[in-house]
């Protein structure tokens, strides 16, 4: 699975058709999970959490906000990522400027 993972994410495709008689087995949604849990993201704040949606009606609510793509109900998890950035922006402007201060740098905003 790794090694696939790994292959796929190098081909950087968007995939707009599932075969919907297929799911993603455990071990491998969990594997995808800890590779975005584990991405960086700015000064390590990683300011995100991740809903994995199976449930059919709920995916047909999401559906319409998805500009109605079919992806959406098709899939055998949707992974919604939620993102804390507004709470994340003082902190990473503190960490910011202690940069700029240990670098002795003038912060230019």
């Amino acid at each position: 699975m790794e090694k696939t993972f790994s292959e796929a994410m190098d081909f950087r495709h968007a995939c707009k058709i599932f075969d919907e008689t297929k799911k993603i087995n455990e071990q491998d949604l969990n594997f995808i999970l800890e590779a975005g849990r584990k991405s960086p993201s700015s000064f390590g704040m990683e300011p995100w959490k991740f809903l994995v949606i199976t449930n059919e009606e709920l995916k047909a609510k999401i559906r319409p906000f998805c500009w109605d793509q079919i992806q959406i109900t098709s899939c055998s998890h949707l992974i919604i990522i939620l993102a804390a950035i507004e709470d994340v922006k003082p902190q990473i402007r503190r960490a910011y400027e202690k940069i700029c201060k240990k670098r002795n740098a003038s912060r230019k905003t």
